[in-house]
């Protein structure tokens, strides 16, 4: 199922209404969405068949764009920059990569450094790429990281302690 969010400034509400059903065999096991910056287009990556779907919020259209290529495991980590670049994440690999949203084409970012199970990725206004992780296997900490776009190189801002805060 996909839903969308309403948010309410003036109460600080959110209300979670339902959009559509991604009724395709190859869409049952997504972990990884981003919308383009105009809102009208959500992209999905299923995490086991690897397809990348484009849903059409306007039309309630679902086009498969094949199986992203080549596909890491454990693609869980989706969002889209501000000059309409999709970037993903793999926990399996822990690397950043591009994925064409034309083609489904991947092109391999780098190493973040970082164990990215249990992380999300989103940009800010700025086009800046941030990543909240709360693994700390690799040897860097649980925190807040930003992600170099051109590298994937990961730079701590702040440590998670004990719950969400930071040191």
């Amino acid at each position: 199922h996909l839903y969308y969010v309403n948010l309410n400034h003036a109460t600080t509400e959110a209300e979670m209404s339902y959009l559509a059903e991604l009724d395709d065999e190859d869409f049952g096991n997504v972990d990884a969405l981003a919308s383009s910056i105009d809102g009208n287009l959500i992209y999905a990556i299923d995490k086991t068949t690897k397809h990348m779907g484009e849903y059409n919020v306007s039309d309630g259209t679902l086009t498969d764009l094949g199986q992203i290529d080549p596909a890491p495991n454990g693609i869980v980590l989706l969002a889209m920059s501000t000059n309409d670049i999709l970037y993903m994440a793999s926990e399996s690999t822990d690397r950043l990569y591009t994925v064409n949203t034309s083609t489904a084409d991947v092109t391999d970012v780098g190493d973040t450094g970082i164990n990215l199970s249990g992380s999300d990725i989103a940009f800010n206004s700025d086009g800046r790429l941030y990543c909240w992780t709360n693994n700390s296997e690799t040897g860097a900490p649980a925190g807040l990281y930003e992600l170099n776009t051109s590298t994937g190189a990961a730079t701590i801002i702040g440590e998670r302690e004990g719950g969400i805060g930071f040191s």
